[in-house]
């Protein structure tokens, strides 16, 4: 989710009032869509720096992680402009994905994120 009350070229808002926040609104669905791209652009060899196309796809895949375990801690992230509704992980949780995800080699991602998508869509199928 990323708080956004910047305004555009022109000074106008790039979010309408009352709507400052961005999130991914396809649960951990969105975040694996964006591993296939990041996949694709290694597999097509665009990149030209493949650590920091690697790197880049394990932020998102912590991203979907920490997505999924909000979602199974109850507190699946809202859109809302009062900071107080959205319940932040605890530290150690946090640690632990992070540790986790952040080291894994492109094909471990694959099998890890994938299974989180089907973890988090079978349990909570009705929050999507």
């Amino acid at each position: 989710m990323l708080f956004d009350d910047r305004l555009d070229d022109n000074g106008s808002r790039r979010t309408p009032e009352g709507d400052k926040i961005h999130m991914m609104d396809s649960g951990v669905t969105g975040f694996v869509a964006w591993h296939a791209f990041m996949r694709a652009v290694g597999v097509l060899n665009i990149s030209e720096n493949k650590d920091q196309l690697l790197q880049t796809d394990r932020h998102i895949a912590l991203a979907a992680a920490i997505v999924a375990a909000l979602v199974n801690s109850g507190h699946p992230p809202v859109k809302s402009n009062d900071p107080s509704t959205n319940k932040p992980l605890d530290h150690a949780t946090l640690n632990n994905l992070r540790s986790s995800w952040l080291n894994l080699a492109s094909q471990d991602i694959d099998n890890r994120i994938v299974e989180l998508e089907e973890r988090s869509i079978s349990r909570h199928s009705s929050e999507y």
